[in-house]
């Protein structure tokens, strides 16, 4: 039998100065991002993780919804940028190197498909959402397919697991300390010009869509180019075939003969 999620097992292996210091679980909620920003407007601090056993309406990238089955974690920040907030993009950056680092610690080959997705041996075992609040904080939301085995029907061929990716079962609570171990001076170096300007370079070298072919699925279009680096906040920048430069800052990015799209 897997562990369950432990508010206090997690607060016992944390190694980090203030992510997770705060927790808030709840077995069963309707999305812990909705969670997270109601807790971020009655003044919760810097670091609040909200946890849940369940979630029934999480939603991922443009509107896409993300349940959890048993075996799935679902977690939510509460950030604070210390920065002005035109910087916050910067936290989709460093929120996906901090999760794939964390998952490779876990005995996964874990890359990064950006903006936010984790995959393993092409199958997506993460899903990252970001929302900015008007007041000034970020939520910032992390699926992980910790322990599943099985997958309904219609992701089946690209979803995976820490199980699947592995060959062994992993404790969710150890999962969440080294995903906040990681993050934390991540994070922090988003404020810093140099230190995140090396945190660009450490995403890039994890990332399965840089210097790849890709499809770009853009409002209004669609064109086939190269993905070739990404811009101060995070973007990607990709070449047309013509040899025009492109921005992308949404839409959908599908890597050329990539299975786990």
């Amino acid at each position: 039998m897997t562990a369950r999620i432990d508010p206090q097992a997690i607060k016992e292996k944390l190694t980090t100065e203030t992510l997770g210091r705060s927790v808030v679980f709840r077995e069963e909620t309707a999305s812990t991002n909705a969670d997270a920003k109601a807790l971020g407007r009655q003044g919760a601090p810097h670091g609040t993780l909200v946890l849940c056993a369940r979630q029934t309406a999480g939603r991922g990238r443009r509107g896409r919804s993300w349940l959890s089955d048993e075996g799935a974690l679902c977690m939510t920040l509460l950030l604070r940028p210390p920065f002005p907030p035109e910087l916050a993009p910067r936290y989709i950056v460093a929120c996906a190197l901090g999760v794939c680092r964390a998952l490779r610690a876990c005995g996964a080959s874990a890359r990064i498909k950006w903006p936010n997705d984790i995959l393993a041996n092409g199958r997506k075992l993460c899903g990252i959402l970001l929302e900015a609040d008007a007041s000034g904080f970020v939520a910032a939301g992390i699926g992980v397919n910790v322990n599943q085995r099985d997958f309904p029907a219609d992701i089946a061929g690209t979803a995976g697991s820490l199980l699947t990716a592995t060959g062994r079962a992993h404790d969710p609570n150890d999962v969440i300390a080294r995903i906040l171990a990681e993050c934390e001076p991540l994070f922090a170096a988003c404020g810093d010009e140099a230190g995140y300007a090396a945190l660009l370079e450490s995403y890039q070298a994890l990332s399965l869509t840089i210097g790849r072919r890709v499809r770009i699925f853009a409002p209004g279009e669609e064109y086939d180019a190269k993905a070739v680096g990404l811009d101060p906040l995070g973007m990607l920048i990709v070449q047309r075939d013509g040899g025009e430069t492109r921005v992308v800052g949404a839409g959908d990015v599908t890597i050329r003969g990539a299975i786990g799209n």
